[in-house]
């Protein structure tokens, strides 16, 4: 894939596309797994017409032949992480207590858990080096990664001339069969150590569990130019918890009322084509910011009286983006 050169008017159009340098995001499952049919994967702007052009190009569709497309994909996941070892020395069992100071006086702040816990839990007692009833789980070092996996999606594609040399629509989708959107949190620093207490890696795990589905149309405005545009379907989440605490050591008793609301977004994205000769075909796309976002309210009551309440956006299936311009050169 080279990029464009624009000493011809249309690729002039085309570097518009190019020149942009904010951030954005795009489709994470098709970013990552790139086309499944026809489309030419990572030069899927320039070549391949197809179902999946709805996506990578619109304005190719004009040059797609009409077609369903229904296909089984698998999507192995194998990536490793390889932990250094400990800088700073460990965490001291006397922290639990919360009343250890640093050499300096400053208290420990109280989002640490002693090392030994981490990997050898703490039973419920109370003798000295234990924990207040449940106790806390044992929680190894990468001990729950979440790479590893092998995953499955359906995916859906059609193309129609509803006006034949001149207007296409096409529709594109990818759908996990295991789930049909799944969104798993997680820091990636030492916060994670109080959860899980792993690393994962957030480039491809959690953006290839969420549905990615798309409508674009293209328009032969000329011969050799095809302009293009779509729409690509995002999910916005937001959940609403109220809890009354009855007791702090024990959640089995705690009062909860949920609120739910999914809410479609529609990211729109263009694309162009233009084949000066028989043997040059230049392509550029450019999509608009897409994720998956889930907006979590916490309202906490205490027998006490005291309420506290706090909101946490956590963003899902994000992929930073820069827009694609090529060409492509046939004998």
């Amino acid at each position: 894939m080279k990029t464009c050169k624009l000493h011809l008017i249309y690729c002039a159009f085309i570097g518009v596309f190019c020149s942009f340098e904010h951030h954005a995001k795009a489709s994470p499952l098709l970013q990552t797994t790139q086309s499944i049919g026809d489309n030419a994967g990572a030069q899927g702007v320039v070549a391949g017409p197809g179902a999946a052009s709805s996506y990578f190009n619109p304005a190719l569709l004009t040059e797609a032949d009409e077609n369903f497309l229904l296909a089984f994909a698998l999507v192995s996941e194998q990536v490793g992480v390889t932990l250094d070892g400990r800088r700073g020395g460990d965490v001291p069992l006397a922290v639990g207590g919360r009343d250890v100071v640093t050499p300096n006086g400053t208290p420990i702040p109280n989002d640490v858990v002693p090392t030994q816990w981490l990997g050898q839990g703490c039973p419920a007692g109370t003798k000295a080096g234990q924990c207040p009833a449940p106790g806390f789980p044992a929680r190894p070092r990468q001990g729950a990664g979440s790479s590893g996996k092998t995953r499955t999606y359906l995916t859906l594609g059609f193309v129609k001339h509803l006006v034949k040399d001149r207007l296409t629509l096409g529709l594109y989708g990818m759908f996990p069969v295991s789930s049909f959107t799944t969104a798993q949190a997680f820091y990636p620093d030492s916060r994670e150590a109080l959860f899980s207490n792993s690393l994962h890696p957030e480039l491809y795990g959690d953006r290839l569990t969420a549905i990615s589905f798309v409508l674009g149309a293209g328009f032969k405005v000329l011969p050799n130019l095809s302009l293009g545009a779509g729409l690509s379907l995002g999910l916005t989440n937001t959940a609403a918890s109220a809890t009354y605490v009855r007791d702090a050591t024990d959640y089995s008793t705690l009062l909860l009322d949920n609120s739910v609301r999914t809410q479609v977004n529609l990211s729109p994205l263009f694309g162009v084509r233009y084949a000066p000769t028989k043997w040059l075909k230049i392509g550029g796309a450019v999509h608009a910011p897409e994720s998956f976002e889930v907006d979590t309210t916490i309202d906490a009551t205490l027998p006490s009286g005291t309420e506290s309440k706090g909101t946490v956006t956590n963003v899902f299936d994000w992929t930073p983006w820069k827009p694609t311009c090529s060409k492509r050169r046939t004998m």
